[in-house]
């Protein structure tokens, strides 16, 4: 399978997963905390920026592992930023489910949105990607 569609899989698992959570914590009827509501909320507004930006810049940071193919070390850093911004916005949806606030609402739909660019399209791709080299390893590109 080719690694690209393997992206897209994991993308759009992971953005149903979350919308699934999402309607869940909108559902769940617990009665609210909020005497642990200013600490959550700023805890998953932090962690909703610090999961964002690395999750654009980690990948870009990161060095392909020698034994890696070029489409591997996409995958990989694909997986990476998705993971990012979905834990992000599954804290939030915690804190939703728990305080019953909108602010927390707002902020796991910021950190959807986060996941939601990380769209595995053909631009995106050629970016994760990263430049052609001659250190190719030798054989066919596989996952295990």
């Amino acid at each position: 399978m080719d690694l690209r569609r393997s992206a897209l899989i994991v993308w759009a698992a992971m953005c149903i997963g979350l919308a699934i959570f999402f309607a869940v914590a909108l559902l769940v009827r617990l009665p609210p905390r909020t005497d642990i509501l200013r600490p959550m909320l700023a805890i998953a507004a932090g962690l909703t920026v610090f999961s964002l930006v690395t999750a654009r810049i980690l990948p870009e940071w990161l060095k392909r592992p020698p034994k890696l193919t070029r489409e591997q070390f996409a995958m990989q850093r694909h997986t990476i930023a998705c993971a990012l911004c979905q834990g992000a916005a599954l804290f939030a949806c915690v804190v939703l489910m728990i305080t019953r606030s909108p602010l927390a609402g707002a902020i796991a739909a910021v950190g959807y949105g986060g996941l939601l660019v990380s769209y595995p399209g053909q631009e995106r791709w050629q970016r994760l990607l990263g430049p052609a080299g001659v250190d190719e390893p030798e054989g066919p590109s596989r996952v295990g």
